[in-house]
C-alpha cells in the first residue's frame, strides 16, 4: 500500500507541476535574474549612457503588448531590436533622468542591439542613449526606475566616469539614485554666468531684436535707455520664472519671438516708430524673450543648495551678454550710417528672417 501511495503522489505532484509550468507567466522564464549594467562617460560635447538590460525585461517593459512577448527565438529579437526603437526610447527616457551640474539632460537613443553576456544564460539588450553636453561635469546624478514596477528585485550595476568623476553603485528598489561629486558656490556661479552669456549670444531672435530697436534710436542716450528696458523685462521674466510664479511653454515663446522680430520690423520700416512706442516695445517683448531663456533651466534641480545662485548667475550672465550685443550693434550701425549704407536693409531682412522663422516653427 505504501509503494503504491507513495507511486500516486509522485504522479499527482508531477502532474501539478507540468500543470504549475503550464500556467506559469513567460516572465519567469528568463529565470530569476533581473539584471541591467549601466556605463556612463563622457565624449566630446556629450555623455553616454550604455545601458545593458535584460532582453525579457527591456520587452516586457516597453511593448507589452507584442504578441510575440513569449518568444525569444532570434528572428524575434532582431525584429524587436530593428522595429521597436521608438517604444525603447520613449521608454527608458521617461524612466531615467540624468542631470549634469543640477540641469536635466535631453538624451537620444542612438544604438540598440542584442548581446549575449558572459556567464549570462539569457540574451541581452544594449541602448546607447547619448546627452548633449557644454562640459564634463563637477557634478552627476541619475535617477532609474526601470523594470521595478513588475520586478521589485530588478539590479542594476552602475559604473560611472566623467573626467574627475568616478564611482561604482548597485541601484535597486529602495535606492533609485545616484549623486556624484558636487560643486562649490563659486564654481556654481562662474558655470551659470558662462551659461548665460552663451544663451544670449546663440539667441539669434534674442541678437537681432536688440539690433532693431537701436536702428530705432536716434542718440546714445536712447540706445542706452532701450537696452536697459529691455535687460530689465529680460530679467524680471527670470525672476518670475525663478520664483515659481509663472512659466511660460516652450512651444509659445518659440512662436513668439520670431513675431517680436516682425512687429518691430514693420513699425520701424513704416516710420510709426517713436521713442515711447520704441521702450515698450522693448518691455513687452523683453518679458516673452525673458520667458524663453527661462526654459534653459526648466527642471533645474534644487537639492544641491545652489538654486538661486544658480538662477541670479544666469541673470547676471543673460545681462553680460546684452551688453556685449548691444556695444557691437551700435558701433556696427554708427559705421554704416556714416558709410551711407541703407539701415532699413538691416531692419527688412530681421523681419524676413522673423517671418520665415515663424512659418517654419507654425508648420514645424
Amino acid at each position: 500500500m505504501n509503494i503504491k501511495w507513495g507511486r500516486r503522489l509522485a504522479v499527482f505532484f508531477s502532474m501539478l507541476g507540468f500543470i504549475f509550468a503550464l500556467g506559469a507567466p513567460v516572465s519567469l522564464a528568463h529565470g530569476n535574474n533581473s539584471l541591467a549594467y549601466s556605463d556612463i562617460s563622457a565624449g566630446d560635447g556629450f555623455i553616454k549612457y550604455v545601458l545593458q538590460i535584460d532582453m525579457y525585461d527591456l520587452r516586457a517593459a516597453a511593448t507589452p503588448n507584442d504578441p510575440d512577448i513569449g518568444l525569444s527565438t532570434p528572428e524575434v529579437l532582431e525584429r524587436f531590436a530593428t522595429g521597436s526603437r521608438t517604444e525603447v526610447e520613449q521608454y527608458l527616457l521617461s524612466h531615467t533622468s540624468l542631470y549634469a551640474d543640477s540641469l536635466p539632460l535631453e538624451g537620444k537613443l542612438t544604438d540598440l542591439r542584442i548581446i549575449q553576456k558572459e556567464n549570462e544564460p539569457q540574451p541581452f539588450a544594449e541602448a546607447v542613449i547619448t546627452y548633449p553636453v557644454d562640459r564634463v561635469p563637477k557634478s552627476f546624478f541619475l535617477h532609474y526606475d526601470l523594470v521595478f514596477d513588475s520586478d521589485q528585485w530588478h539590479i542594476n550595476y552602475v559604473t560611472v566616469t566623467l573626467g574627475d568623476l568616478k564611482k561604482e553603485a548597485v541601484i535597486v528598489n529602495e535606492l533609485k539614485d545616484i549623486q556624484v561629486g558636487g560643486t562649490s558656490l563659486n564654481d556654481t556661479a562662474s558655470h551659470f554666468v558662462q551659461l548665460g552669456i552663451g544663451r544670449l549670444l546663440k539667441g539669434i531672435e534674442s541678437l537681432l531684436f536688440i539690433m532693431l530697436l537701436l536702428t530705432g534710436c536716434r542718440s546714445l542716450k536712447q540706445s542706452l535707455a532701450a537696452t536697459a528696458v529691455f535687460a530689465a523685462a529680460i530679467s524680471l521674466s527670470l525672476a518670475l520664472t525663478a520664483l515659481g510664479i509663472t512659466e511660460m511653454p516652450a512651444s509659445f515663446t518659440v512662436s513668439i519671438l520670431p513675431l517680436s522680430l516682425i512687429c518691430a520690423a514693420l513699425i520701424l520700416l513704416l516710420n510709426l516708430s517713436s521713442f515711447k512706442l520704441l521702450i515698450t516695445l522693448a518691455g513687452l517683448f523683453g518679458l516673452m524673450h525673458g520667458f524663453g531663456f527661462a526654459v534653459t533651466l526648466y527642471g533645474l534641480r534644487a537639492d544641491d543648495g545652489y538654486f538661486a545662485a544658480s538662477w541670479t548667475a544666469f541673470i547676471v550672465g543673460i545681462g553680460a551678454g546684452l551688453v556685449i550685443a548691444a556695444a557691437v550693434w551700435y558701433t556696427a550701425i554708427l559705421l554704416l550710417r556714416k558709410i551711407g549704407r541703407s539701415v532699413p536693409a538691416l531692419q527688412a531682412a530681421a523681419g524676413l528672417f522673423g517671418l520665415i522663422v515663424f512659418i517654419i516653427k507654425a508648420y514645424a
